[in-house]
This record gives C-alpha cells, structure tokens and sequence, in this order.
C-alpha cells in the first residue's frame, strides 16, 4: 500500500508543480491594456512582476504549511507501521485541495 501510495503522490505532485508552473506564467503576462513598465496607480490592478511575486510568496508560504501539516500528521502515528501512510495520504490530499483552490481562486480572478 506504501509503495501505490507514493507513486500516487509523486504523480499529483508533478501535475501540481505543472499546474503552478502554469499558473506562475500567466500571472507574468501583461494583459492587452497595461503598458510594459509603467507604475501601477494606486487601486489599480499590479504589474506583471509584482503578481508573479505575491503568487510566488504565496505558494511558498502554502508549501511551508503543507510540510509541517504532514509533519504533524505524521508524529500522531510515528511508533506505529502506519506513520509513513499516514504522512503520504496528508500529502495527497492537500495537494489536490490546493489545486481544487488554486482552480477557484483564479477562476473567479478571471470572472469565468
């Protein structure tokens, strides 16, 4: 069950880093009426770079939380065989909520 589990988890993993990645790369892209470096008025949506900052700052802030969420998860079984299934089920599911969240959130940014 250890070893299916960690496949299942390396796969979403690397649909996640994709889906990120993708994600990372549209926030950088200008939209059709902002004008390559011009100063952001205030109230007025960020450039380019600067979304790709807060989204970069935001998903590590995320990892940082999912490590020590399955962390945790894991020291609630570390003495028994079932610790490292334990951690890697904790690993799965946050990883599929945060795209299911990712997907809302720029979704609704996008007014779709």
């Amino acid at each position: 069950m250890e070893a299916c589990m960690e496949r299942e988890v390396e796969k979403t993993k690397a649909n996640y880093e994709a889906y990120v990645g993708a994600l990372r790369s549209s926030e950088a892209l200008a939209s059709p009426e902002e004008k390559p470096g011009a100063e952001p008025l205030p109230g007025r949506p960020l450039r380019p770079d600067e979304r790709g900052k807060e989204f970069h700052n935001a998903e590590s802030a995320w990892q940082v939380y999912a490590k020590a969420q399955c962390a945790a998860a894991y020291d609630t079984s570390r003495e028994g065989t079932s610790a490292r299934v334990t951690q890697l089920e904790c690993d799965l599911r946050l990883l599929r909520d945060r795209m299911s969240e990712l997907e809302s959130i720029y979704q609704f940014a996008q007014g779709q």
